[in-house]
């Protein structure tokens, strides 16, 4: 007996073989069940997910010599013709190779007879959005109001190419690309019933390679089974993608950290002599570097037997850098098919992550909460000898105090009409003008507080009083940035006075100068 290709021995027969696609499944088996059928169906979704086999099982639920039912028997002739192709009243069209307008006058031609066997005469068009904008108008009424024993069953991969008119017409579903794990179940479940020894991880590979259609993974597990004769194994199978070994990306990542361009220079040769595609190695590099991010933020994450050695790389990398990684690889790769070579534009993304490295230390364990960082601090703080004089001055001048304290909103504003009356160990005693007292109430000296000790790593008691006495009232930050930007705007307004240009359109068109409407640039 010659041989199979594995898509065609194992398409499913039957709803329950189908592999995903739940939603779809449930949907028809309950139309049939309950015999509430729609004349027209439109299957849409990516090649390989099962629009054809969907339409095949749906025709032969109707046809099954035993009634209308969800589980055909799989016994009856009816149910055998379907399954081999030989089945009179169900019309397989590719309308991609049909698309003028006098191949679907044929087609409708034949509609008023009844089925030859069957109970209904099924019409499957397999990318119907192929047909002409002619073909689809001579369907459309034969569409919607078709004689009872027609039933059309629609295929498509684009179906914003349908006319709406056609999409009204029909009861749509959409078949969602598989997910890794569904396909390696049923890869693995294949290969057990053939009898061929495999490695999981290599299932691993071919599964995600696939994007999500099965078809693609049943013709690549073909592709293992001639090229590993005999077993399926991981190395073999990485040979066969153009794809580079886990262990070995992680090296590049160390690479990277070390940036020893030399090692990863190496690697990246290595691989283009073996044949590597290198834009399933940036995948791969992307992937990881996920991996890595999820250990960072919860270390009890699980991925593969690869994991011990991810952790290892997410003690080395900071998670800055490992989300600045991420995004240079991201981007790479919709730049990678500009690059003159595959080779040079993977070169290029990983020296570009040397170049743009982050100045955050790399760390081993969790980081420490900002109360932590707070309470470090201070001990550190209490352990230091007295500040010189010159800290001391500094740490006094409100003005600079304030602009190293993390204040927003009207917290900051209050405190730029403040100034600093006392500042001691323990206190931190601020002024501020009657006239701007109403912006104070009993939560400003709170923030401030925080503010203070986050900063400064020690904790003082923050008192804010309204000065009576003017004349011992200090200028405050709002006075400062007010006298620089007086003085500054005086500047301005002598050199825009003295500017050639302007003196020369002065006299020109005695012109006046309208010296409030001066500002300096900020």
């Amino acid at each position: 007996m010659p041989y199979q290709a594995l898509a065609r021995k194992w398409r499913p027969k039957r709803f329950t073989e189908v592999v995903g696609q739940a939603h779809v499944v449930t949907a028809l088996s309950h139309a049939l069940t309950n015999h509430k059928l729609h004349h027209a169906y439109l299957f849409t979704g990516t090649h390989g997910t099962g629009k054809t086999t969907l339409a095949r099982i749906f025709a032969k639920c109707l046809n099954c010599e035993t009634g209308i039912t969800a589980t055909p028997c799989e016994q009856c002739s009816s149910c055998q013709e379907i399954d081999s192709g030989r089945f009179p009243d169900l019309y397989e069209i590719d309308a991609a190779s049909r698309t003028k307008v006098e191949d679907t006058r044929e087609l409708l031609d034949n509609i008023p007879y009844a089925p030859t066997k069957g109970k209904f005469k099924v019409y499957l068009i397999d990318e119907v959005h192929m047909l002409s904008t002619h073909s689809f108008n001579a369907l459309l009424k034969t569409l919607e109001e078709p004689p009872e024993h027609i039933k059309f069953l629609l295929a498509t991969t684009d179906p914003q190419k349908l006319p709406a008119t056609v999409l009204s017409r029909c009861l749509q579903f959409h078949l969602s690309k598989m997910i890794p794990l569904q396909i390696e179940k049923q890869l693995a479940f294949i290969l057990a019933s053939e009898k061929i020894d495999f490695e999981t991880a290599a299932l691993t590979l071919i599964s995600a390679a696939a994007n999500g259609s099965m078809r693609d993974s049943l013709s690549l597990l073909d592709q293992c089974i001639a090229y590993c004769n005999g077993k399926i194994t991981t190395a073999t199978t990485q040979n066969l993608l153009g794809m580079s070994a886990q262990t070995e990306i992680a090296d590049l990542l160390k690479a990277i950290h070390e940036k020893n361009a030399q090692t990863a220079l190496s690697l990246t040769k290595t691989w283009a002599e073996n044949g590597v595609n290198f834009s399933r190695c940036l995948s791969e590099l992307l992937t990881q570097l996920y991996q890595v991010t999820v250990l960072q933020f919860a270390e009890n994450a699980v991925f593969n037997a690869f994991n011990l050695e991810l952790k290892n790389i997410a003690c080395l990398f900071s998670r800055e850098n490992t989300q600045l990684y991420y995004q240079i690889a991201l981007i790479g790769q919709r730049d990678l098919p500009l690059a003159p070579t595959a080779q040079i534009g993977f070169e290029m993304i990983v020296m570009r992550m040397m170049a743009f490295t982050l100045e955050a230390e790399a760390y081993s364990e969790p980081r420490a909460s900002s109360r932590e960082l707070v309470r470090a601090a201070a001990t550190t703080r209490a352990q230091t000898s007295n500040t010189s004089s010159t800290t001391r001055s500094t740490q006094n001048d409100w003005n600079t105090l304030l602009s190293e304290l993390k204040l927003t909103g009207p917290t900051f504003a209050l405190a730029q009409h403040c100034s600093l009356k006392e500042l001691t160990e323990t206190v931190l005693h601020l002024t501020i003008q009657p006239k701007y007292a109403a912006l104070l109430n009993v939560k400003h000296p709170q923030r401030i507080q925080e503010a203070f000790a986050e900063q400064k790593g020690r904790q003082v008691k923050v008192s804010i009083t309204v000065e009576k006495n003017k004349e011992n009232t200090l200028e405050t930050p709002a006075d400062i940035a007010e006298r620089a930007h007086d003085a500054n705007k005086q500047s301005a307004k002598k050199a825009i006075s003295i500017d050639p240009t302007v003196q020369r359109i002065v006299a020109a068109f005695d012109a006046k100068l309208v010296e409030g409407s001066v500002e300096p640039l900020k």
